[in-house]
């Protein structure tokens, strides 16, 4: 996404714009002979774009391409806004009723200004009048009697994207605890065949986990969002933080299935919401590094050094996840990076992604290996990933089926490792829809 501009644009702009429009709808009318979706948003005024409208609108076209038979799409951003151009492969009447449905979806839909075009260029009606963002009376006597002013429709549309946005963060960050539980096998974890080295959760209880902590995570970003300044937010982070693992733990009748990944995507959703809303997408992980470190400086209150993690991390000298988040989320990076690979070469995502855990064991100092099994289980947990990621006795997922038995014999868990794992999937779907 390219950086959104908070600047006022000129009548002439506006204008100028709209025509460019118009050619480009004929254009690929013609080229394609199908009817053709024209998707701008609707923000009144003179600045028509910030981080979360950039988003959303982003997050909307996501949509769009879930309900239509898009053949062709292409974004257009500008000081005047963000257009989307999707060609359809079906009739423009249904595209119509499709369109209208997904602006009608949500509060954020009233953002929407989905244009369709038949296979003549000529737009298509809508039926049903649009209601006001402000007051949900009809929109067009609101502008006619200029009931509320230019400020106000902005600062609507934002809180209307902003909600949008944190919405599905927290959708991703559930999608992704979903996704790594889902991965099987895995050596000594819960996944779909077994409960691995864990006697106290299985499978059910890692999704009722998820869809408990779903709107914590959703709240972590609506907080980041709004944030006027970085230094506003360790607190309140950490208060969700409490507040979902106490969630978590009613879900689960007292399983700890996700404390870590908690901290851990609860870091990167703060800040993609944070580097969002500044239009610094690019720049998410660093912002989570900004308040992993500022949660660690003592203006929050720090992870408990009484847990299994703190007494691993001072007997042993290993900086934890706690060192990872403040160093920049180096092991993740490169975990998303190892997993978009392999699903770029062909493999399955579940058999990219069991390549990929092993690939994050055979480096990672994972704190609940270490507590499980001391420095010669952490030792072992390592050599054995990197024997089987390369190849020498096996395929890869038939080599983990039976290093799933023998960790789960020595009672060893990568606990660590499938929340990187978790937080590399998160990266891959922010960066798929943001970027």
């Amino acid at each position: 996404m390219a950086g959104a501009e908070r600047v006022e644009v000129s009548l002439e702009e506006m204008l100028t714009a709209r025509e460019r429009r118009v050619e480009r709808q004929r254009e690929l009318v013609a080229r394609y002979a199908r009817p053709l979706i024209c998707f701008t948003m609707n923000i009144a005024g003179g600045v028509k774009r910030n981080g979360a409208i950039d988003a959303s609108f982003l997050l909307g076209m996501k949509e769009l391409r879930g309900r239509a038979p898009v053949m062709y799409e292409e974004r257009v951003f500008e000081r005047t806004g963000c257009t989307g151009y999707a060609v359809c492969d079906c009739g423009a009447e249904a595209l119509k009723a499709l369109a209208v449905e997904l602006e009608d979806a949500t509060p954020c839909g009233r953002l929407y200004d989905i244009d369709v075009l038949d296979e003549r260029c000529r737009k298509l009606s809508r039926r049903e009048p649009r209601r006001c963002l402000v007051c949900d009376e009809l929109a067009a006597a609101c502008a006619r009697s200029r009931r509320h002013s230019a400020t106000e429709l902005y600062v609507r549309a934002t809180e209307l994207a902003s909600s949008a946005v944190a919405a599905e963060l927290g959708r991703m960050a559930r999608g992704a605890l979903l996704f790594e539980v889902d991965v099987t096998p895995k050596p000594g974890l819960v996944d779909r065949r077994n409960s691995g080295a864990h006697r106290d959760m299985d499978a059910d209880s890692f999704y009722r986990s998820a869809a408990a902590l779903e709107p914590y995570f959703e709240r972590i970003a609506a907080v980041s969002m709004r944030a006027e300044e970085a230094a506003e937010l360790p607190d309140t982070l950490r208060a969700i933080g409490v507040e979902a693992e106490a969630a978590m733990l009613r879900a689960t009748g007292g399983a700890n299935t996700h404390r870590g990944a908690i901290y851990t995507l609860g870091l990167l959703v703060a800040g993609g919401a944070a580097a969002i809303a500044r239009s610094e997408v690019g720049r998410a992980p660093e912002t989570a590094a900004g308040l992993a470190r500022m949660l660690e400086s003592g203006r929050a209150l720090r992870v408990d050094d009484a847990t299994n993690g703190g007494r691993v991390r001072r007997e042993y000298g290993v900086g934890g996840i706690q060192a990872e988040a403040m160093n920049g989320f180096p092991t993740v990076l490169a975990a998303e990076a190892e997993l978009s690979r392999r699903i770029a070469a062909g493999a399955t995502q579940n058999d990219a992604a069991v390549a990929t855990l092993l690939w994050i064991i055979a480096r990672l100092d994972d704190t609940n290996l270490l507590h499980r099994g001391g420095a010669d289980g952490a030792a072992y947990a390592k050599s054995e990933a990197a024997r089987v990621l390369g190849g020498a006795h096996g395929g890869i997922v038939a080599q983990t089926e039976l290093l799933d038995c023998e960790f789960t014999r020595r009672n060893l868990s990568p606990g660590g490792s499938a929340d990187v794992l978790a937080a590399a999937a998160l990266l891959r779907e922010f960066k798929a829809l943001f970027t």
